[in-house]
């Protein structure tokens, strides 16, 4: 459940800010309270907050180059990222095919260190 919370607490607002991430496990105490307004949702106001389970920290997503990026929207049967990343492996580099969706371009990568 997610609530709207408010805080005069530093602490409190201090690790909800810096330390707390989404799927930490919290328990929470303070006063619940409703808005004049019924379509404004209530707020809690926190005026305790315990970790309960910290989630797992995820690794850090490994860091790529991108060697070349081509349409999505290729001749059919043609796959010219597919051809080049195999030209590239082929010349020892470690080349990988993506699709960027935000982008809507197909990448050849290689992961960096």
């Amino acid at each position: 459940m997610i609530w709207s919370c408010t805080t005069n607490t530093p602490g409190i607002a201090h690790a909800l800010l810096t330390e707390i991430q989404p799927g930490d496990l919290l328990h929470v105490s303070g006063a619940l309270a409703q808005s004049d307004n019924p379509a404004e949702p209530a707020r809690l106001a926190l005026n305790a907050l315990e970790v309960l389970a910290w989630v797992m920290a995820t690794p850090a997503a490994p860091s790529r180059t991108v060697l070349e990026r081509f349409p999505a929207g290729g001749p059919r049967g043609s796959w010219p990222a597919e051809e080049y990343a195999a030209n590239q492996r082929a010349q020892g580099i470690d080349a990988h095919v993506v699709m960027d969706l935000a982008t809507d371009q197909i990448l050849v990568v290689t992961h960096t260190p």
